[in-house]
């Protein structure tokens, strides 16, 4: 069922729908039951799933609509995506369509992602890049609040004044007059590590020591760069539905990092990585869902 609650339900859901219906169907003169519970969230999350399902329609046609009217024909992973209504990747692609239209280098950029096809691992690899920096930007935006000035494609490099060399970054933005550049990375190793073997796709994961060295070694990577921030998406596997996701983060950061101080609920202190600049402000975490900001006490 849908893509809100998660069946068979925890018990932590249940008792919050109980707690929550319970006083309403006492002032019936009723008893609320598990059963009952579950019987709301069954409607309710069919109800979501319904919603859900039309404005998955709509975001392919916005979609599908903007490449008829570039002229631009849909093949390769990104048509794939659109058969399978894969949510996790075309949403990235119609917040840029809604909301960042004119940005230099976007065109290009979405025309250039309607061509990836997911070939070998390698293709998949390039595809899932692009679809993090595209989730980067419209994080960027909507989230940090910030206007996206330009990005990086394939004929537009993003120039940073701090750069080392002519590399480039993917992200020029102004937060209160501000410019401020940030580079992204998707961490792929475990895509580059798959094959098949009797009938069912293998990889090697990232543990914990990897992702760490894997994020150091990025933050340099776009120091050079002359960006203020790196943009990553790393893997991060979520054992069940029982804790809290936020409970789960905070443990799990503190599994690749020394954490010194958590200023917020999505913030955490580390100590900088070596030969990292002082410009260079911190490192953001992106989920489907949410984000995790690593800053430095310096």
């Amino acid at each position: 069922m849908g893509h809100f609650f998660h069946y068979p339900y925890s018990d932590k859901l249940i008792q919050s729908t109980l707690d929550f219906w319970e006083p309403k169907y006492a002032e019936r003169g009723e008893q609320l039951t598990r059963a009952d519970a579950e019987e709301i969230l069954r409607n309710l999350g069919g109800f979501f799933d319904t919603l859900w399902k039309m404005d998955q329609a709509q975001r392919k046609r916005t979609i599908e609509n903007y490449y008829r009217e570039k002229g631009v024909e849909v093949a390769g992973s990104l048509a794939d995506d659109l058969k399978t209504d894969n949510f996790k990747a075309l949403q990235h692609v119609e917040y840029a369509i809604n909301h960042l239209a004119g940005v230099p280098g976007l065109d290009e950029f979405l025309r250039d992602l309607a061509q990836i096809t997911k070939t070998d691992n390698d293709g998949e690899r390039i595809y899932h890049n692009n679809l993090t920096q595209l989730h980067a930007i419209g994080f960027v935006h909507k989230t940090l609040g910030c206007q996206i000035f330009e990005v990086e494609s394939k004929s537009h490099p993003v120039l940073a004044p701090r750069r080392v060399g002519k590399k480039s970054c993917d992200i020029h933005a102004l937060r209160d007059s501000t410019d401020l550049y940030f580079e992204c990375k998707d961490a792929s190793s475990e895509t580059l590590s798959q094959h098949q073997w009797k009938g069912a796709t293998h990889y090697t994961p990232m543990g914990e020591e990897e992702i760490r060295a894997w994020i150091e070694q990025e933050s340099r990577a776009a120091n050079r760069k002359g960006a203020d921030y790196l943009i990553c998406r790393v893997p991060v596997w979520v054992s069940g539905w029982e804790e809290e996701e936020q409970e789960f983060y905070d443990k799990w950061i503190r599994k690749v990092f020394e954490v010194k101080a958590q200023p917020g609920k999505s913030e955490v202190t580390i100590t900088r990585p070596q030969k990292l600049s002082k410009q260079f402000q911190g490192i953001y975490i992106i989920k489907t869902f949410g984000y995790l900001k690593l800053m430095f006490p310096d």
